[in-house]
């Protein structure tokens, strides 16, 4: 969204690809990533990972 006030202006760079950096975001796959780290504390993708698309998370704990 632009606005007289400002404007967002987007300059190709010549040799950079428009592709996009990173792959859509998969809960299944970060839960998995997790179960990495977290299985040191008995944690499995089973209890990480709740279909269809929701993982538990701890951000926030202790706040």
């Amino acid at each position: 969204m632009t606005t007289s006030e400002n404007q967002i202006a987007v300059i190709k760079l010549p040799g950079f690809s428009l592709a996009p950096v990173f792959d859509e975001w998969d809960n299944q796959v970060f839960a998995r990533f997790l179960e990495r780290f977290w299985s040191k504390w008995g944690l499995t993708y089973e209890e990480i990972f709740t279909p269809p698309n929701s993982f538990r998370s701890y951000l926030g704990e202790g706040i």
